[in-house]
């Protein structure tokens, strides 16, 4: 996603304050990474009478080998221990973005390189990418053991997708879309490296039962040629789906292991919105992972034009360091991936902000320095 092009999401405190940069294709898109793990059974109606069916719908599927990432209850497990974990979004790593945004493979594998064991990247793996480069972009991570979250389409039409309409849900999934489905998903069944599959970032209806009968339907065939791998909910927030009712509806489906809430609070403790996707989180039995989260950061110029909601190159790093340890307070909270790694940072002499980091912000040592909870007994 480039800064330059912003999509504008609520700005209010009640609302999703985020401005997010529009992934541009630039040869080839995609991203990477995934989960297979237990679920939730619903009726269409009573929905808070649904968890007992949920609970009994987990344990038809199989856990997965120890050495995948999996679930128990609202924790996710790695070789029989809570598996918990801070990390980064990187659109970037299978050719979208601007020229200057791209990773070399060389500085892929440096990034890769510079994580701690068993952090996790999440990545988009779009339709039409080349299987010679999401099977390097595995290689790459599985060799400093960085595990990967994978989303296969984005709504949004980022990076040369399409964009996602009602019909899309409605039954238009079932060409094209599934056809990738079946393409990249059985190729890294047995991959490790996969720590959870998305099949949408962002999906967004405002007929949460159509929504809800995509994610049983296409989530189901996920499961049905991948049983290793959790899949994640690649959901934004509860307000844009049907507020916590609908949300609740949606993270019952059988196919969805984790619940998913993208952020962009510039607040230096859990977003507001948290609360919201705990309860439903509580209810349906399973972890949450907050899949982005954003701090827009520049130099004086920026923050002067921003009106204020731009921070410090330092101050932002000191907001991040709050933020994830607040969140880790949150049992359930099993990890945050922040947006977003790109080979371009902030360059304080600019009038504009942007939520990208590299290595050498001190945003990037704020998050690679929290220790792994999945060490953690």
């Amino acid at each position: 996603m480039s800064d330059d092009e912003v999509a504008e999401r609520g700005a209010s405190s009640s609302q999703a304050s985020r401005r997010r940069p529009r992934i541009i294709l630039g040869g080839v898109v995609a991203a990477l990474l995934v989960i297979a793990g237990v679920v939730v059974a619903t009726t269409t109606n009573g929905m808070r009478d649904e968890r007992p069916q949920a609970m009994n719908a987990s344990a038809a599927r199989p856990p997965a080998p120890p050495s995948f990432i999996g679930r128990n209850g609202t924790q996710l497990v790695l070789e029989g221990k809570p598996y918990r974990f801070t990390g980064f979004n990187s659109y970037v790593m299978l050719g979208c973005g601007d020229p200057d945004e791209k990773l070399t493979p060389e500085a892929r594998d440096a990034f890769f390189a510079g994580l701690q064991p068993l952090s996790v990247v999440r990545v988009f793996m779009l339709p039409g990418t080349s299987t010679a480069d999401t099977d390097a972009l595995v290689a790459a991570a599985a060799a400093h053991d960085v595990r990967l979250v994978v989303a296969l389409t984005d709504d949004h039409a980022n990076c040369g997708d399409t964009k996602k309409d009602e019909a899309f849900y409605a039954g238009g999934y079932r060409g094209a879309y599934l056809d990738w489905v079946r393409t990249i998903v059985p190729r890294y069944r047995d991959s490790v490296t996969i720590g959870m599959w998305e099949l949408v970032n962002e999906p967004g209806t405002r007929n949460i039962d159509v929504l809800r009968a995509f994610f049983d339907d296409a989530g189901g065939l996920v499961h049905q040629l991948d049983p290793n791998h959790l899949l994640s909910a690649g959901t934004s927030l509860p307000d844009g789906l049907g507020g916590a009712d609908g949300f609740l509806r949606l993270m019952s489906s059988p196919a969805i292991d984790v619940v998913s809430m993208h952020e962009y609070d510039s607040v230096s403790d859990v977003s507001p919105h948290l609360d919201d996707v705990l309860d439903v989180a509580k209810d349906v039995g399973k972890p949450i992972l907050v899949g982005e989260w954003g701090l827009d950061a520049g130099g004086d110029q920026a923050r002067a034009a921003s009106g204020g909601t731009c921070l410090s190159v330092d101050g932002r790093a000191a907001v991040a360091r709050d933020k994830i340890a607040a969140y880790l307070k949150v049992p359930e909270v099993a990890g945050l991936l922040y947006w977003s790694y790109t080979a371009r940072g902030i360059n304080p002499t600019t009038p504009d902000c942007s939520y990208s980091t590299t290595e050498s912000d001190p945003l990037f040592s704020s998050i690679h320095d929290v220790r792994i909870p999945s060490t953690q007994g």
